[in-house]
């Protein structure tokens, strides 16, 4: 048995996993910065209100360190890029780990690891009667 292209509908939950998964790897590859900036993306944009309540004070912390980070100036054009880019690093090696965990805590609370049970309705069982007879 096949699938056809057009029947598979991404849920949100698969959603949230993907991008949990790119953050993870980007993570993983040493790019802390870049998975920082990908987790606060999602977690403005593609959480759910509760989790964003949970979350609001943490990124607002964060992008204010951030925008520490880009204001900050050395003696010259090189120097002050390597001075950003260490700096940003710190904060993100700082705060991904707790920002990761928390989000990763509101998700397991509202249950999106959880596999969810499929559970037979009266009209599957019409279906197999039929096949059957």
């Amino acid at each position: 048995m096949s699938i056809e292209p057009g029947k598979v509908q991404p849920t949100y939950g698969g959603l949230v996993i993907l991008r949990l998964n790119e953050i993870w790897n980007l993570w993983a590859k040493d790019d802390s910065v870049g998975a920082l900036i990908l987790c606060l993306r999602f977690a403005d944009t593609l959480m759910l209100k509760k989790i964003k309540k949970k979350l609001k004070h943490d990124v607002e912390v964060i992008r204010k360190d951030l925008a520490k980070v880009s204001g900050m100036k050395s003696i010259d054009f090189f120097t002050t890029h390597l001075v950003r880019n260490r700096a940003a690093r710190r904060v993100a090696e700082y705060w991904l780990p707790k920002l990761f965990s928390k989000l990763s805590d509101c998700l397991d609370e509202l249950g999106f690891y959880e596999v969810p049970s499929r559970r037979l309705k009266a009209k599957d069982f019409k279906e197999l009667e039929k096949v059957e007879s």
